[in-house]
């Protein structure tokens, strides 16, 4: 192994998270789960373009049943495959950069603890190394809480915790009505924003509803075929 550090995504791509999250309510599950995969193929994508190994933990990685125990086996997951340096991502930063995540292990590499607040009061990103997560039960934070990025940085202190910058992560429908209305504005968007963009498009994230899912297919049909899409990352 060339690197001690990795980078994981933490997504999953399932009906049961296209159910869950309901991104997209005007739309069928089909178009959920497709926006979902997508979205979890951009990130890494990005990630991968960092040059530090990339490992996609996805719903049938993911141990637990509380949102804690996710986080802390997929931290436990990458570390057992020889990494000392995780930072962990989620599939839903779609302002993430390449530099974010340089930046990310670099600090994590030099024995900090990485947070990325979102805007929320969340957190986009956590780095850390196996020794700093060994001393730390992730499972007792309130995950999915605007508590969260407090309750981290509180928890391992000034001298060891770096944030990073503001992100805005897409959770809800709100999110993607506002990457909606950035077609029609002067905002300068990233590669990554500028895709989705293009694929709320072809799911018709519009003021008209895809009446079948036979339509649905053949505008997915299109637009893989124009833009190829990424192919879907496995574990490494």
């Amino acid at each position: 192994m060339k690197t001690k550090t990795a980078i994981v995504v933490f997504a999953d791509a399932s009906k049961s998270e296209a159910r869950s999250k309901k991104l997209l309510p005007e739309l069928n599950e089909h178009a959920n789960v497709e926006l979902l995969r997508f979205m979890t193929n951009q990130t890494c994508l990005v990630a991968k373009a960092s040059g530090f190994p990339v490992l996609l933990v996805n719903g049938a990685l993911q141990a637990g049943k509380t949102f804690g125990e996710r986080i802390r086996s997929a931290f436990q997951y990458a570390f057992n495959q020889g990494y000392e340096n995780i930072v962990l991502i989620g599939n839903d930063c779609i302002g993430l950069a390449t530099e974010d995540l340089r930046e990310a292990a670099q600090l994590v590499q030099n024995n900090q603890v990485v947070l990325g607040p979102d805007l929320r009061g969340g957190t986009w990103v956590i780095g850390m190394n196996k020794a700093t997560f060994d001393q730390t039960d992730l499972t007792l934070f309130n995950w999915q809480r605007n508590s969260l990025y407090t309750e981290l940085s509180n928890h391992f202190g000034v001298g060891q915790v770096t944030a990073l910058s503001v992100r805005k992560d897409v959770n809800t429908t709100r999110d993607f009505r506002f990457y909606k209305q950035l077609l029609t504005s002067d905002y300068t968007l990233n590669s990554t924003q500028q895709y989705l963009v293009q694929f709320l498009k072809t799911l018709h994230c519009s003021d008209h509803y895809l009446a079948s899912e036979t339509v649905l297919k053949e505008a997915l049909f299109v637009q893989k075929r124009h833009m190829r899409a990424p192919p879907q990352w496995q574990a490494a």
